[in-house]
């Protein structure tokens, strides 16, 4: 993402994004204002307000983040149908899949009230000054 440095405390940064940047809720004009993003100056360099800058993540931290979305759903789904196959042999393929897809969904509402009761603390961090 680009932005243009509004504030330098430290070694956080507050940006005002480009404008051809838009979150999904902004593209379909539910937004009246880009709200300021934060990121994190990892090497000493100057900023100053009005430059323009472009922030990313590490794809570590990028890998890190879609695994922690992406096991809890898929373990709640694999719980669920051997849980289902243990616990109730007779019953067939479709019921254990059923159990299956309710704990996938389990998971997944469970993993959103996580971050959103504990957002991750990671900053996207200035790659470099345009």
């Amino acid at each position: 993402m680009r932005g243009r440095v509004l504030e330098v405390t430290g070694n956080l940064v507050t940006l005002e994004p480009e404008r051809p940047f838009r979150c999904f809720g902004c593209m379909q004009g539910e937004c009246k204002k880009i709200a300021p993003v934060r990121a994190e100056k990892t090497r000493n360099r100057e900023l100053s307000p009005g430059q323009l800058v472009e922030t990313g993540l590490s794809g570590k931290l990028l890998f890190t983040q879609a695994l922690g979305a992406f096991l809890p759903p898929a373990a709640g789904f694999a719980g669920g149908y051997l849980a289902t196959a243990l616990l109730f042999p007779s019953l067939g393929e479709a019921s254990r899949a059923a159990a299956g897809l309710i704990l996938l969904f389990a998971g997944a509402a469970g993993f959103y009230a996580f971050r959103r009761r504990f957002p991750p603390k990671t900053l996207p961090r200035i790659l470099r000054v345009l």
